[in-house]
């Protein structure tokens, strides 16, 4: 989903998707910025039951869709997985990062093989993995997301755990699974305190 993008890279995408590749490229426009409008148009143009958060900034592990569909075909209560996280970092972390790596989403989401529940009740957007009749399932019951997530600049976030939270109001468990795996490139201007 190119979420009002300004810097040209829905072509991008285009010319280094690989010619041949096991999945085509489809690129599809949000005009408004902000992490919720562009999931909430990536759901509405989705056409298969899982949908997957794989941000610019994630790369999954070679196993990670095999083990999402291993998940959700074998665990039909399960509305969202996710997993670990791995921080790929473009200089050495400060001393600090360690303390706050989880609100840069790294590191381990929870514990193996249990339901998300008590007060954390929640994954990390970043590899986050959605069952779509879940979801539809709260949208017909009148859900609709309040935190527009990051736009731009602002650090907005949030978006994420209040998915999660309807989700988990409405019945649905959350499960994470230490073999989902993504690394998150973090880069220099966000390893800073001042960000």
């Amino acid at each position: 989903v190119d979420n009002a993008s300004t810097d040209d890279t829905a072509a991008a995408a285009r010319r280094l998707w690989p010619a041949g590749a096991p999945a085509r490229l489809r690129v599809i426009s949000e005009p408004r910025p902000g992490q919720t409008f562009a999931r909430l148009r990536g759901r509405d143009d989705s056409c298969y039951g899982v949908i997957t958060f794989l941000d610019d900034d994630n790369w999954a592990s070679p196993s990670f869709l095999r083990t999402v569909a291993e998940i959700m075909e074998t665990r039909p209560e399960v509305a969202v997985c996710g997993g670990h996280s791995d921080a790929v970092c473009e200089v050495p972390p400060p001393s600090w990062f360690a303390t706050y790596s989880f609100a840069y989403a790294v590191g381990p989401n929870g514990e193996p093989d249990k339901d998300f529940a008590g007060p954390r009740m929640r994954l990390w957007g970043a590899g986050m993995s959605v069952r779509r009749a879940a979801w539809d399932g709260i949208v017909r019951a009148g859900f609709r997301p309040l935190l527009p997530g990051r736009q731009g600049r602002a650090l907005g976030s949030g978006d994420d755990s209040e998915l999660c939270h309807a989700l988990r109001l409405a019945g649905w468990t959350l499960w994470y699974d230490p073999r989902l795996r993504i690394q998150h490139y973090i880069p220099a201007g966000r390893l800073r305190w001042s960000y």
